[in-house]
């Protein structure tokens, strides 16, 4: 029993490292195949590899992403903020904050609009709808709200009570 509880705590912890995963490994499995086929069978394709592989790539790099943000992975340029006391810099913190929540918000409304009305269009070979392809946008920005919200929490904690944010050095 107690092993199960830990497989499930870990995939609760990492399900997005792990179908950014999968997706990479799908991707790059499908276009190998599809590369070793061409040249061997100079005329011959996997039907559908092409589309196999962009909705590999969109969960890939959107999901991806959302781990990317929560591991403070994606690039910045912090040039004027390290030019600021440690107070400001707390200060600016929560308003970029705000403006990626904003955002990100909004990126995952557009994303959910653009999947729920995807329903209808389908792929030319493999007949997937669609919705597949374009919801990882919505599920990427929906979960980089999530943890942009608890930065949010955790900088204006630290502000009211005086203390510096997680992460930040004297």
């Amino acid at each position: 029993m107690n092993k199960l509880k830990s497989i499930l705590s870990w995939l609760a912890k990492n399900w997005i490292i792990l179908v950014s995963g999968l997706s990479l490994a799908g991707a790059c499995t499908i276009t190998f195949i599809n590369v070793i086929v061409r040249y061997f069978f100079r005329s011959f394709v996997i039907i559908g590899g092409e589309e196999l592989t962009t909705l590999f790539i969109c969960w890939t790099v959107f999901v991806g992403a959302a781990q990317a943000y929560k591991e403070k992975m994606l690039f910045g340029i912090d040039v004027i903020l390290n030019l600021m006391k440690p107070k400001m810099r707390s200060i600016a913190g929560v308003f970029i904050d705000i403006i990626v929540l904003v955002v990100s918000g909004y990126v995952s409304y557009l994303g959910w609009r653009l999947a729920n009305s995807a329903w209808i269009r389908t792929t030319s070979n493999l007949s997937i709808p669609y919705f597949f392809v374009d919801v990882p946008l919505c599920i990427g920005f929906a979960m980089i709200c999530y943890f942009d919200l608890k930065d949010l929490a955790g900088r204006v904690w630290a502000l009211t009570h005086k203390t510096e944010s997680p992460g930040e050095g004297a």
